[in-house]
Protein backbone atom coordinates (compact mmCIF):
# COMPACT_ATOMS: atom_id res chain seq x y z
CA UNK A 1 0.00 0.00 0.00
CA UNK A 2 0.73 4.01 -0.24
CA UNK A 3 3.19 3.76 3.35
CA UNK A 4 6.32 2.51 1.31
CA UNK A 5 6.06 5.09 -0.98
CA UNK A 6 4.74 7.60 1.82
CA UNK A 7 8.20 6.52 3.47
CA UNK A 8 10.36 6.66 0.90
CA UNK A 9 9.30 9.76 -0.76
CA UNK A 10 9.34 12.21 2.69
CA UNK A 11 12.98 10.35 3.74
CA UNK A 12 14.27 11.60 0.35
CA UNK A 13 12.76 14.98 0.82
CA UNK A 14 13.99 15.49 4.44
CA UNK A 15 10.38 15.84 5.78
CA UNK A 16 10.50 12.43 8.22
CA UNK A 17 13.36 10.67 10.04
CA UNK A 18 12.97 7.23 9.94
CA UNK A 19 13.10 4.56 12.39
CA UNK A 20 13.69 0.64 11.90
CA UNK A 21 13.30 -2.00 14.11
CA UNK A 22 15.91 -4.98 13.50
CA UNK A 23 16.98 -4.49 10.07
CA UNK A 24 16.47 -2.72 6.45
CA UNK A 25 13.59 -3.89 4.65
CA UNK A 26 14.79 -4.31 0.85
CA UNK A 27 12.02 -2.14 -0.25
CA UNK A 28 13.68 0.14 1.59
CA UNK A 29 17.08 -0.19 0.43
CA UNK A 30 17.39 2.94 -1.81
CA UNK A 31 16.90 4.97 1.09
CA UNK A 32 18.86 2.44 3.76
CA UNK A 33 21.74 5.19 4.56
CA UNK A 34 18.92 7.91 5.55
CA UNK A 35 17.24 5.49 7.97
CA UNK A 36 18.17 4.88 11.95
CA UNK A 37 18.48 0.90 12.17
CA UNK A 38 17.90 -0.02 16.04
CA UNK A 39 19.26 -3.75 15.88
CA UNK A 40 17.36 -6.75 16.96
CA UNK A 41 16.79 -7.33 20.53
CA UNK A 42 15.44 -9.70 22.73
CA UNK A 43 12.36 -9.70 24.29
CA UNK A 44 13.68 -8.50 27.70
CA UNK A 45 14.99 -5.54 26.05
CA UNK A 46 12.69 -4.65 23.32
CA UNK A 47 10.83 -2.36 24.99
CA UNK A 48 13.98 -0.42 25.71
CA UNK A 49 14.26 0.16 21.60
CA UNK A 50 11.03 1.20 21.51
CA UNK A 51 11.35 3.66 24.57
CA UNK A 52 15.01 5.08 22.69
CA UNK A 53 13.84 5.99 19.62
CA UNK A 54 11.71 8.42 21.53
CA UNK A 55 9.20 8.45 18.00
CA UNK A 56 6.09 10.90 17.35
CA UNK A 57 4.49 8.54 15.28
CA UNK A 58 4.39 4.71 14.61
CA UNK A 59 2.80 2.97 11.63
CA UNK A 60 1.22 -0.70 10.97
CA UNK A 61 0.96 -1.13 7.59
CA UNK A 62 -1.07 -4.12 6.72
CA UNK A 63 -2.87 -5.62 3.68
CA UNK A 64 -5.75 -7.55 3.33
CA UNK A 65 -5.18 -11.54 3.64
CA UNK A 66 -5.91 -13.81 6.52
CA UNK A 67 -2.36 -13.62 8.08
CA UNK A 68 -2.87 -9.94 8.64
CA UNK A 69 -7.02 -10.57 9.75
CA UNK A 70 -6.03 -12.67 12.50
CA UNK A 71 -2.98 -10.21 14.18
CA UNK A 72 -3.11 -8.88 17.37
CA UNK A 73 -3.10 -4.95 18.18
CA UNK A 74 0.66 -5.88 20.10
CA UNK A 75 2.06 -2.74 17.81
CA UNK A 76 -0.72 -0.59 18.82
CA UNK A 77 -0.58 -1.01 22.36
CA UNK A 78 3.51 -0.67 22.84
CA UNK A 79 2.84 2.76 20.75
CA UNK A 80 0.00 3.37 23.06
CA UNK A 81 2.36 2.59 26.50
CA UNK A 82 5.28 4.54 24.96
CA UNK A 83 3.25 7.48 24.30
CA UNK A 84 3.57 7.39 20.33
CA UNK A 85 0.65 8.35 18.18
CA UNK A 86 -0.09 5.36 16.10
CA UNK A 87 -1.46 5.16 12.69
CA UNK A 88 -3.33 1.69 11.38
CA UNK A 89 -4.63 0.41 8.74
CA UNK A 90 -7.85 -0.58 8.12
CA UNK A 91 -9.11 -3.09 5.65
CA UNK A 92 -11.75 -1.80 2.54
CA UNK A 93 -13.02 -5.27 2.72
CA UNK A 94 -14.82 -5.27 6.12
CA UNK A 95 -12.88 -7.69 7.40
CA UNK A 96 -11.61 -6.88 10.99
CA UNK A 97 -8.33 -5.14 11.41
CA UNK A 98 -6.42 -5.65 14.62
CA UNK A 99 -5.80 -2.20 14.69
CA UNK A 100 -9.58 -1.57 14.21
CA UNK A 101 -9.02 0.04 17.55
CA UNK A 102 -6.84 2.81 16.96
CA UNK A 103 -7.54 6.58 17.03
CA UNK A 104 -5.56 7.15 13.80
CA UNK A 105 -6.18 4.81 10.88
CA UNK A 106 -6.30 4.97 7.21
CA UNK A 107 -7.33 1.88 4.86
CA UNK A 108 -5.66 -0.38 3.24
CA UNK A 109 -6.09 1.41 -0.22
CA UNK A 110 -5.17 4.62 0.97
CA UNK A 111 -3.02 7.64 -0.68
CA UNK A 112 0.25 8.96 0.24
CA UNK A 113 -1.72 11.96 0.78
CA UNK A 114 -3.90 10.81 2.87
CA UNK A 115 -1.05 9.26 5.85
CA UNK A 116 0.41 13.20 4.84
CA UNK A 117 -2.64 14.52 5.58
CA UNK A 118 -2.80 12.60 9.37
CA UNK A 119 0.78 13.09 10.51
CA UNK A 120 1.68 16.66 8.98
CA UNK A 121 -2.15 17.78 10.51
CA UNK A 122 -1.31 16.64 13.25
CA UNK A 123 2.37 17.99 13.66
CA UNK A 124 0.72 21.44 13.06
CA UNK A 125 -1.64 21.11 16.00
CA UNK A 126 -0.48 20.01 19.21
CA UNK A 127 -3.63 19.94 21.05
CA UNK A 128 -4.94 17.58 18.36
CA UNK A 129 -2.16 15.67 18.71
CA UNK A 130 -1.95 15.79 22.36
CA UNK A 131 -5.87 14.32 22.14
CA UNK A 132 -4.58 11.22 20.16
CA UNK A 133 -2.01 10.20 22.75
CA UNK A 134 -4.31 10.93 25.65
CA UNK A 135 -7.10 8.93 24.02
CA UNK A 136 -4.74 5.99 23.89
CA UNK A 137 -3.54 5.99 27.12
CA UNK A 138 -7.33 6.24 28.37
CA UNK A 139 -7.65 3.31 25.78
CA UNK A 140 -5.08 1.25 27.31
CA UNK A 141 -6.56 1.62 30.75
CA UNK A 142 -10.09 0.67 29.55
CA UNK A 143 -8.60 -1.98 27.90
CA UNK A 144 -6.90 -3.45 30.47
CA UNK A 145 -3.67 -3.12 28.76
CA UNK A 146 -1.86 -1.47 31.39
CA UNK A 147 -0.73 -4.42 34.17
CA UNK A 148 -1.88 -2.00 36.80
CA UNK A 149 -5.44 -0.70 34.98
CA UNK A 150 -8.51 -1.54 37.21
CA UNK A 151 -9.88 -3.80 34.36
CA UNK A 152 -6.48 -6.08 34.35
CA UNK A 153 -6.69 -6.13 37.82
CA UNK A 154 -10.41 -7.12 38.02
CA UNK A 155 -10.02 -9.78 34.66
CA UNK A 156 -7.09 -11.44 37.31
CA UNK A 157 -9.24 -11.50 40.00
CA UNK A 158 -11.83 -13.00 38.43
CA UNK A 159 -9.47 -15.68 36.63
CA UNK A 160 -7.99 -16.96 40.18
CA UNK A 161 -10.45 -16.20 43.01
Amino acid sequence: NAFKEFVIKNVNENKIDFIVMGDVPFFFFEIRNKIQIIPWLNSFQYHLGVKSAKADFAIGPLVPNNFNYSKSYIKYQESCAEGIAFIGTTFDNGKPSPYDVCKLSVKNNCSVKDIEDIIFNHCKDFDSYNKVIKSQYEWMDRSGGYLESKKYVEMLVKAYF
